[in-house]
């Protein structure tokens, strides 16, 4: 799809999320932490790659906290200029630091953590299919990023924003799942584990 496509699949999606009743919105979070830690990759992972949310995204404090208490080594994103962006290790989720854009990042004192070295990653989105096709916010800083090693991606969206098909192009990475609130979508896999 082109671009236009894609600009107007934002502003309509941006609509939809904005209609979400807060309420609908509590407790996600811990719907989602069940989701992903129930996925034999995320057990299996020594080394997670996880956004930072904010706003009305998909919230990952829960699953945060969750593999912080496990051992896991946990990194998450920070953007370093047009469209760059790499992953720095992440200790606690207090004394975050506000990178670009306002989004929360990981102290600068702590180490940055190569793409090879992450086993499992949790990734935003505006809007998924469920064959895995992601709909991001336009910069491309994910899909450069994703685009640097093959590590297993999950996508976190709302049910609410499931899309038929995601208007996507080439340079945009499929997901390995897309987890909803709702349901575990493995449509790339040959299987989808909706009782997960």
């Amino acid at each position: 799809m082109d671009q236009m496509d894609k600009k107007e699949c934002r502003r309509q999606i941006r609509q939809r999320l904005a209609a979400l009743p807060e309420q609908a919105l509590m407790g996600r979070g811990e719907l989602f932490a069940e989701r992903l830690t129930a996925l034999p990759e995320y057990r299996q992972a020594r080394t997670i790659f996880c956004y930072l949310s904010t706003g009305r995204e998909p919230d990952t404090t829960p699953l945060i906290r969750r593999s912080l208490a496990e051992g896991k080594v946990v990194c998450a994103p920070v953007c370093l200029g047009k469209g760059v962006m790499n992953a720095r290790r992440l200790l606690s989720l207090e004394g975050l630091e506000e990178g670009p854009y306002g989004i929360p990042a990981p102290p600068k004192g702590q180490p940055w953590v190569e793409p090879e070295q992450i086993d499992f990653a949790v990734i935003p989105c505006m809007a998924c299919d469920e064959k895995g096709g992601r709909l991001g916010h336009g910069a491309g800083f994910y899909d450069r990023f994703l685009s640097r090693s093959r590590f297993f991606r999950a996508a976190l969206c709302h049910e609410e924003l499931l899309l038929p098909q995601a208007p996507i192009d080439e340079l945009d990475q499929p997901m390995d799942c897309v987890v909803t609130q709702e349901r575990t979508l493995r449509s790339l896999c040959g299987k989808e584990a909706g009782g997960l």
